[in-house]
């Protein structure tokens, strides 16, 4: 999805913001991509080199002094609502970009569906989250600091049967996809309430 928004065959400069084990930077060198991952989290740094013989930044996306370095997309999954400042966020994204660069980040905005139906039982209730942000909101704001919205949709999950009815805390369907040996199988769906949204650098 990230090549397609670029010529054929570019060789792309990307960091992978608040990037966990660093699974999609060993993914993106694998395909010839210069990639680097940062995470504040020793955790995650220290699992990354275990898991995948790869070096993180080890520091706050925020704080860190990247110099002189540009880059042709940055990336952001599965955090942004862990962030209390955002638009700081996507602020120091731009200054990072290239001209007709991208920010592509994921985030979740409130009285979605799964939020109707789950009231407080909705998955996303939990630390570190700090807010969520209306989608029309979102993307107003991006494009006041300087972004050009190129789109949106909605993101998806890959999971397995027994991920997603623990998202959706149905206990009996759980021990029932347990028993039945089923709570590995894997599905891809699109999540009402959480967007995925491409951002471009236009200068």
């Amino acid at each position: 999805e990230i090549e397609g928004l670029f010529p054929a065959k570019k060789k792309l400069r990307i960091p992978k913001v608040a990037c966990g084990y660093g699974t999609l930077v060993k993914l993106a060198r694998n395909c010839g991509h210069e990639a680097e991952g940062i995470d504040f989290s020793d955790v995650m740094v220290k699992g990354a080199k275990q898991r995948y013989d790869i070096d993180l930044i080890h520091a706050d996306f925020l704080e860190y002094d990247f110099g002189d370095r540009t880059y042709d997309a940055v990336l952001l999954y599965g955090a942004i609502n862990n962030f209390l400042r955002p638009l700081d966020v996507a602020q120091k994204a731009l200054t990072l970009l290239n001209p007709g660069g991208f920010y592509v980040v994921n985030h979740v905005w409130p009285d979605s569906l799964p939020e109707m139906l789950l009231g407080r039982r909705y998955w996303i209730y939990r630390p570190p989250i700090i807010g969520l942000y209306p989608e029309r909101a979102f993307n107003q704001y991006h494009e006041q600091i300087g972004f050009e919205l190129h789109k949106t949709k909605y993101d998806v999950q890959h999971l397995t049967l027994e991920r997603l009815f623990g998202y959706l805390q149905a206990r009996p369907l759980i021990r029932f996809i347990k028993r039945s040996g089923l709570s590995r199988l894997g599905m891809t769906i699109p999540i009402p309430g959480y967007a995925r949204v491409f951002l471009k650098n236009p200068a």
